[in-house]
């Protein structure tokens, strides 16, 4: 899309509007996702930047929370809901 449009306001919106589709189709919405199109578009940077930064940034995240949750697991939950 970048190639065709260039980095237009057009692009930048179609962009940001196929972004949030996407999450919506799979119902992993978060909005401050769609900076990450809207940077590639403005900015006519690669589509590895998505890749790079995001890719790495959740799989980060996922592992410090895989380590989290091994590290203070106290007892099996619930173990009583009241």
């Amino acid at each position: 899309m970048l190639w065709v449009a260039g980095p237009t306001p057009w692009a930048a919106a179609l962009a940001v509007g196929l972004a949030m589709v996407a999450m919506h189709a799979t119902r992993t919405f978060h909005p401050p996702a769609g900076i990450d199109p809207l940077l590639v578009v403005v900015n006519a940077m690669p589509w590895s930047f998505l890749l790079v930064p995001v890719a790495a940034g959740a799989l980060a995240l996922a592992l410090f929370a895989y380590c989290w949750h091994l590290a203070v697991r106290r007892f099996d939950w619930p173990t009583r809901w009241w």
